[in-house]
């Protein structure tokens, strides 16, 4: 039964990153087979999905571009990231808005927290463990999906700011 479900969310996954990476179909492969993924491979997919670099850059281009772009400094592409970065990386690639403390320092240690409240990572997982392909491709799904209701949210306020004038 565990099977199916771990299946199913896969193929869901797959097919709502389809669109978005449809371009190297090989690096996503690649990703949900990583155990430990790395600050490269994330750094590709964030600096492709925000269109600063092409699908066939490097994990190390992509952090340069990354860093160009104000997301953060990069030392080390083949480090495996911790779930407190990709939390933290997520936060600043959406523009997610946090809590007080995240407000104040913008850390990854508050990002961490903040993806906790919101139920993207669960309260008893350690903020410097490292994140499996699969799981860092389902933290960026849910940034997605909450990008979405987003626009939607701020689609509907214009319309019903539009409506009262």
């Amino acid at each position: 039964m565990y099977g199916k479900k771990v299946l199913i969310a896969l193929i869901i996954v797959l097919i709502s990153l389809s669109g978005l990476f449809a371009q190297n179909p090989d690096e996503v492969s690649r990703m949900i087979e990583t155990e430990e993924v790395s600050v490269g491979q994330v750094g590709y997919f964030l600096a492709v999905y925000l269109e600063l670099v092409p699908d066939v850059a490097n994990g190390r281009a992509s952090l340069d571009a990354l860093e160009t772009a104000g997301y953060g400094v990069f030392r080390n592409a083949d480090a495996p990231i911790s779930l407190s970065q990709l939390a933290g990386l997520c936060m600043k690639v959406w523009n997610i808005k946090g809590g007080l403390m995240y407000s104040i320092f913008k850390s990854n240690h508050y990002a961490f927290r903040e993806f906790q409240s919101k139920g993207y990572i669960s309260f008893s997982e350690d903020p410097m463990s490292h994140v499996s392909g699969y799981r860092a491709l389902n933290l960026i799904y849910k940034c997605l999906e909450f990008e979405g209701n987003t626009v939607t949210e701020k689609e509907q306020s214009q319309e019903n700011s539009g409506e009262e004038e």
